[in-house]
């Protein structure tokens, strides 16, 4: 976002300057919101809430389905591998994180 100006993001969005002012002062419809939106998402951005936005790597990978958290261990031990080094995760519950261990542990080659 740096050297966005308010006439570059509104011009993107095809809305005016005067809608992005409205939109940073709160003043929030689904009409606006919107466009404005998905210049964002387009340059790479996820938001998360209300006030959250991140800009997301160009190799952000999402797992999804029955078997995603089997794929992503399979992923992250692998990745871990090939980089032969250390790697941080964040684990959602205790669970996930012994059975990450326990994988690495007992059915790396």
């Amino acid at each position: 976002m740096d050297g966005w100006t308010r006439e570059y993001l509104a011009e993107e969005a095809g809305v005016s300057p005067g809608t992005i002012r409205n939109l940073e002062e709160g003043k929030l419809s689904h009409r606006s919101v919107e466009p404005v939106r998905l210049v964002f998402e387009n340059k790479g951005f996820k938001f998360h809430g209300k006030h959250g936005l991140t800009l997301q790597p160009s190799e952000t990978k999402t797992f999804a389905g029955p078997d995603s958290c089997e794929e992503f261990y399979e992923e992250l031990l692998t990745i871990v591998k090939q980089k032969g080094g250390e790697m941080v995760a964040i684990f959602k519950t205790q669970q996930q994180l012994a059975r990450a261990l326990w994988r690495h542990r007992f059915c790396s080659p």
